[in-house]
């Protein structure tokens, strides 16, 4: 009797592991592809964070609605891992062991240089929140793959605005830079120093500023005693808001210092943040704004906002960010051959087709090579206006090689 049950349970075992390790097999027609997300929705750039991760579910959410990828629809499993390094890798393990995801989103530059070599190895194709050009590195990163334009091209975008700005009165100008001290910060402050040796532009100074710091005024106080013509500080909206304030505080002109911004920190919110104190900034983008409505993919996300949050009237560069990603992802899913199995690797095979890929004008055309997945090569330049609490164009699409 003892050796009935024995047997019984061992086939039950391994019966249920047959059925387990197949039912996500991920080819069309099946019920599913599985897809991991690890945002930040608590953490410490979940300004940010959340509107990336809402543009991406509600995209896939539309297109599930439409009838998914060929008969087959997106599971979106989405962790809240508060841009802890430790969380969004053990996140990506997990979805890897348990649903056999053909990709998988993360948020944190630091965890996505851990995870992108894990995905290599795994096959499983990997895009992060962060846009750091290194991830557009096919030699090092195979299954990574960037959307829009990464920071290095838009902090370059930044340089060159000032420089433009400056011409005609006399010498070059002079910056300094502020920063966080995280992997993200680090980056962005040796990827300034690059850019000033490469132009022959002068630092002179050079400040770490914490990731929604309250009190910034001996920074401040450091850089209105450099007197520098522009300041690139990097951080989310609050960041930029408290940081200008302390800076009127201490006694700096925004008209002699002008302060410039990547994507990080430009968005409506700015302007709610801080009022008429922000309105001198100029930021970069990858991406077009809420307020594009000649654009046709700002049509769209328009549309798809108002039917999912009707009670929401306005979407920030970041949900235009994670919108972007997604359509980029059902792109590439809707190239896999119908005769392939839908995985990682078939994924990434049909993301390589991609070649001046039009996202509805959200972002400059896309296109991946074998060597080269940075993805596109355009930013935008933007201004808040605080009577009208948009954030209005000062140039139209720049393109950095």
């Amino acid at each position: 009797m003892r050796r009935d049950r024995k047997f019984f349970l061992i086939l039950f075992i391994l019966l249920g592991s047959f059925f387990y390790f197949n039912q996500d097999r991920q080819c069309y027609g099946a019920d599913v592809i599985s897809i991991g997300m690890a945002p930040d929705i608590t953490g410490r750039s979940s300004e940010v964070s959340i509107p990336w991760m809402e543009g991406i579910k509600d995209y896939f959410r539309y297109i599930n609605d439409q009838g998914g990828i060929n008969g087959s629809k997106i599971d979106l499993t989405v962790t809240d891992c508060q841009k802890e390094i430790v969380q969004e890798v053990a996140a990506y393990k997990r979805y890897l062991r348990v649903k056999s995801p053909v990709m998988f989103f993360n948020f944190d530059t630091g965890a996505a240089l851990t995870i992108s070599k894990m995905a290599a190895k795994d096959k499983v194709v990997q895009m992060a929140g962060s846009m750091a050009g290194t991830f557009g590195d096919a030699s090092k990163r195979p299954y990574s793959f960037l959307v829009g334009t990464n920071y290095e091209r838009q902090i370059e975008g930044l340089f060159d605005y000032g420089v433009l700005e400056f011409k005609g009165k006399g010498d070059k100008p002079t910056f300094a830079v502020g920063y966080p001290d995280t992997t993200y910060g680090k980056f962005c402050a040796n990827m300034c120093n690059e850019i000033l040796e490469r132009k022959k532009l002068k630092k002179v100074e050079s400040v770490i500023v914490a990731t929604r710091i309250l009190d910034a005024r001996v920074q401040m106080a450091k850089i209105m005693r450099a007197n520098p013509d522009f300041f690139v500080l990097f951080g989310t909206e609050p960041t930029i808001a408290n940081v200008m304030k302390d800076a009127q505080r201490v006694g700096i002109s925004f008209e002699r210092t002008r302060f410039l911004v990547p994507i990080n920190a430009l968005s409506r919110k700015v302007i709610t943040l801080g009022g008429e104190v922000v309105e001198s900034l100029v930021g970069a983008s990858p991406f077009s704004d809420w307020n594009d409505t000649d654009v046709s993919g700002i049509q769209l996300i328009q549309e798809v906002s108002k039917k999912y949050h009707p009670e929401i009237t306005y979407q920030s560069p970041w949900y235009v960010y994670g919108f972007s990603s997604a359509m980029i992802v059902a792109e590439g899913l809707k190239r896999i051959p119908k005769n392939q199995e839908i995985s990682g690797e078939s994924l990434k095979e049909a993301l390589l087709t991609l070649n001046k890929f039009d996202c509805m004008g959200l972002i400059s055309p896309t296109t991946y090579t074998a060597t080269d997945h940075s993805g596109g090569r355009g930013v935008k330049l933007f201004s808040p206006n605080v009577k009208k609490n948009i954030l209005e164009p000062v140039t139209d699409w720049i393109y950095i090689d």
